[in-house]
């Protein structure tokens, strides 16, 4: 005996019509919330991002021009056969190790440096040519491997002014960025070596980047804003980036698009209370 099935009641089918019309809308209103909280997000890490790269190349460029002024302020000074020992203290405090004229074989023949008892030796021939070849701003380690930031202006007679600065003052203010769990800062020189990185193994070992996209687009002098897999955090990250134009220092902002997904998360989860 065949049991008959009897179809639901459009009555019976309201209750469900009723749940389906409320439910759509809700989703489509917490999909939309998501998308503009992301959206809110996205542009606000940019925005910020940008901003301090900004800051710390404004930073720079002070630097530099410092630097540059108190470099050629003390070759004259030496040239001249004036009295250098203020330009000492000047020196120290732009981190200079020395300030130097050396001829064409890179023997010293006359050495301004914070430390007086600093005995230095001829520069390596190796040394010489890279700077020759290279112009000054080159980044390069010295002797004992050090990262060092080498200034080189051509004098008269095959004689060469040579500075050497500790790169201490790009990681000072490397470090003071640190936001999110892994947002951080790092500068290249404009060959896209590591002169400041959170990895100190990268610093010491004047990593090349130049392969990154940021960094090529740094090297070329642009500023903007990209995504890109950072080999650093191994995984996808969002950077602000800008260039010192004058020197070709490039610094970037980084942060992985994870934190901004949990935040945004975060946002959504407070907005479904």
């Amino acid at each position: 005996m065949r049991t008959k099935l009897t179809r639901p009641s459009f009555v019976q089918l309201l209750p469900i019509l009723f749940f389906l019309l409320a439910a759509i809308p809700a989703g489509a209103i917490g999909v939309l919330l998501t998308h503009s909280a992301w959206e809110r997000e996205l542009q606000t890490v940019q925005e910020q991002h940008l901003q301090i790269a900004r800051n710390l190349v404004a930073a720079l460029t002070r630097y530099a021009a410092d630097v540059e002024a108190a470099f050629q302020k003390t070759v004259a000074n030496v040239a001249a056969q004036q009295p250098v020992r203020r330009m000492s203290t000047l020196l120290s405090g732009l981190h200079f190790k020395h300030v130097c004229i050396v001829n064409a074989q890179g023997q010293v023949e006359h050495l301004v440096a914070p430390d007086t008892d600093l005995k230095i030796e001829p520069v390596p021939e190796p040394l010489l040519e890279k700077l020759r070849a290279g112009g000054t701003w080159e980044v390069l380690p010295d002797r004992a491997g050090e990262p060092t930031l080498f200034l080189l202006q051509p004098l008269d007679g095959e004689r060469y002014a040579l500075g050497a600065l500790r790169t201490e003052y790009f990681v000072e203010l490397q470090s003071a960025i640190a936001f999110g769990k892994k947002g951080h800062a790092v500068i290249v020189d404009r060959r896209g070596r590591v002169i400041a990185h959170p990895n100190p193994q990268w610093r010491t070992t004047m990593r090349d980047l130049s392969a990154l996209e940021p960094v090529r687009r740094m090297m070329n002098g642009e500023t903007g804003v990209m995504r890109f897999f950072s080999p650093a955090l191994q995984e996808e990250v969002i950077t602000g980036f800008s260039t010192v134009p004058e020197v070709g220092w490039g610094v970037m902002i980084p942060q992985p698009l994870s934190e901004l997904t949990a935040q945004v998360s975060l946002v959504h989860a407070r907005c479904g209370r």
